[in-house]
């Protein structure tokens, strides 16, 4: 499992893809996420399980976090409105869903950026003291 895991990947590697793999995690939108973070993944040579198991590990975490991020978001862009001056009834909710997913992605995007530089320090000198530790290991 752990070779699975962490493979060869350097240690920037493996901060890169955990710091990517929660980014993508608590994304307030469901649906795209995992399409997406594929051809993130191979665009950018990331490690694919490890991304996907943090996404998916995250689920609970995403679903607690949209009302949340969705405040923030209306905090700052309380006019956010996707209506028209024809807009039936019928689609009223329709209207307020995009409103708040836009609102959450506005707040998940300001949350986001330095929770993933702080994600991607910690776990960067994590994969370093392993790589060292594993090392000092080898030459005993």
């Amino acid at each position: 499992m752990h070779a699975m895991l962490v493979g060869d990947l350097s240690p920037h590697g493996w901060a890169i893809s955990v710091s990517y793999g929660i980014a993508a995690g608590l994304f307030p939108i469901i649906g795209p996420v995992s399409i997406v973070s594929i051809l993130v993944v191979w665009l950018f040579r990331m490690h694919l399980p490890l991304v996907m198991l943090l996404i998916y590990g995250l689920y609970p975490i995403q679903l607690a976090l949209m009302v949340p991020f969705g405040l923030i978001g209306k905090q700052l862009l309380p006019s956010t409105t996707f209506r028209t001056t024809n807009t039936s009834a019928d689609f009223e909710w329709f209207y307020a869903l995009g409103d708040w997913a836009l609102a959450a992605l506005v707040g998940w995007l300001l949350i986001i950026i330095p929770l993933g530089l702080l994600c991607y320090r910690i776990s960067l000198r994590f994969a370093r003291n392993k790589k060292l530790a594993s090392l000092a290991s080898l030459e005993q």
